[in-house]
């Protein structure tokens, strides 16, 4: 708590498990993809090349969690990963805004 990432490249941060989007990790909030999910402990830079998010699932997913998955996706799109290596920001200081 207090902290994010600043995804840079991506290779040492976590996609599900760790805590670079919103106010907790991806696998908290949606949970129901991550508890069937096979790419668990992955980078971002592991499985997501800009375009398109590399996951497989243990089982079909429903129509439901087929929506729930694109908004997985919808968020990734959003960001753009660089040569920077990855950064801890911590948000309780003026250099976080």
């Amino acid at each position: 708590m207090g902290y994010r990432w600043k995804i840079g490249n991506g290779r040492r941060i976590r996609s599900w498990e760790d805590n670079w989007l919103g106010s907790s990790s991806l696998a908290i909030q949606f949970w129901p993809l991550y508890r069937i999910l096979n790419e668990k402990n992955k980078s971002i830079a592991e499985l997501w090349d800009g375009q398109e998010l590399k996951c497989t699932f243990r089982r079909n997913v429903s129509e439901e969690l087929y929506q729930v998955w694109l908004d997985v996706v919808e968020i990734l799109s959003t960001i753009s990963l660089s040569d920077d290596e990855v950064e801890m920001i911590w948000l309780f200081n003026s250099s976080a805004l």
